[in-house]
């Protein structure tokens, strides 16, 4: 089984592990696909795979990253249930929370029911309006979710942060409007061969500026293993600006070539870097580990999939209520629409024509679109 350690930091692994990332709810009705993931790692479902099997998330594990490839992953933990059991599953309150109930009046809040604790204060009955736990907040700027939490005791890679509604890859700190958190680039030939060439929105509005050509400074950098990398960021000209001593040795080391994606994530003042493949690399003993796991659940047992995001691989633990959502007869010639996120994080919904479905008994993940 590849070897994996906790990330040294959740919001740097959402950044690396990129855009397309998306883990369920504990508890939650999901469809776990096969096919889907042996398809992470480029290689083939046994024979006799089933197209899915409905099963219940009991666990999310922490975000990790693969100690070889540098690769993040996430164990999630399943339970295969029969569809026969939909409905009793759903009575098990699996499928969606219990509806909000009203809060009495004379209610306190320290007593009030899990899903009624850190509502808006704005809104409290007078006689609660400042009450004994929550004296001494700011309220002022918390959001209508947040208030009443006291932020100053929130976990380290979540202190200071700017909750916003941005994609979670992207929610970003509460920095200066200049600053960006988060920055990408392609390896170019150049940045993959010599030095890595910074573009101006890397060196104007994350990294610390250099005043004069010629000038440079030793910025210390982490990856999500926690290991420490020195880079030697130096300016040439206004518009040139490099990494250069330490870098080569950082391509070398994580086998970096062209088309590779070099990422850079600050939190909290301090530089998270990753990258991923254009090929990712398929860590060793994970085909396996994967065969061993979907015997146990055919066999309807309990078991563990490891999760390694990528550009371009489809997740294959799926909210059940997205697939009946998404259930709709699909045809050649048909004129869609499908959500797609960029990098950066910016949403775009092209139109297309369904030019061909591979399998029909999967027509929801695997029509091939072409945009017009």
């Amino acid at each position: 089984m590849a070897a994996t350690v906790r990330a040294s930091n959740d919001v740097a692994w959402l950044s690396i592990a990129g855009p397309e990332v998306t883990l369920p709810d504990q508890d939650s009705l999901v469809y776990y696909y096969p096919k889907g993931h042996f398809e992470q790692f480029n290689a083939n479902a046994p024979a006799t795979t089933p197209r899915r099997i409905l099963c219940v998330v009991r666990s999310v594990g922490a975000f990790s990253v693969d100690v070889v490839t540098g690769r993040p992953v996430v164990k999630i933990c399943l339970q295969p249930v029969g569809e026969g059991q939909r409905d009793e599953v759903a009575a098990l309150n699996f499928l969606a929370p219990p509806e909000e109930e009203a809060l009495p009046e004379d209610q306190e809040l320290d007593n009030a029911p899990p899903h009624l604790q850190g509502q808006d204060l704005n809104n409290v009955p007078p006689q609660l309006d400042n009450p004994p736990h929550l004296q001494g907040q700011d309220l002022n700027n918390a959001q209508p979710h947040l208030q009443g939490q006291d932020l100053n005791n929130a976990p380290p890679h979540l202190q200071g942060q700017d909750l916003n509604n941005a994609p979670p890859h992207l929610q970003g700190l509460d920095e200066p409007p200049d600053v960006i958190p988060y920055y990408y680039k392609w390896l170019s030939k150049t940045d993959a061969k010599r030095s890595f060439r910074l573009t101006f929105q890397a060196h104007n509005n994350l990294l610390p500026k250099l005043a004069a050509d010629g000038d440079s400074q030793l910025i210390r950098f982490i990856e999500l293993s926690g290991a420490v990398w020195d880079f030697t960021h130096k300016r040439v000209d206004k518009n040139n600006q490099f990494l250069i001593e330490g870098w080569r040795k950082f391509v070398k080391t994580k086998r970096l070539v062209v088309g590779d994606t070099f990422i850079i994530r600050k939190v909290g003042g301090h530089f998270f870097i990753g990258f991923r493949k254009k090929s990712p690399v398929t860590p060793e003993g994970a085909v396996q580990q994967a065969v061993l796991e979907f015997n146990k659940a055919a066999n309807g047992r309990d078991f563990e999939v490891m999760y390694f995001p990528a550009t371009g691989v489809s997740n294959f633990v799926v909210d059940a209520g997205k697939v009946a959502a998404g259930s709709l007869e699909i045809r050649v010639g048909d004129k869609v629409q499908r959500r797609l996120q960029e990098d950066c994080g910016r949403d775009f919904m092209p139109w297309g024509i369904v030019m061909s479905i591979q399998d029909p008994a999967d027509n929801w993940r695997s029509a091939e679109m072409d945009v017009v």
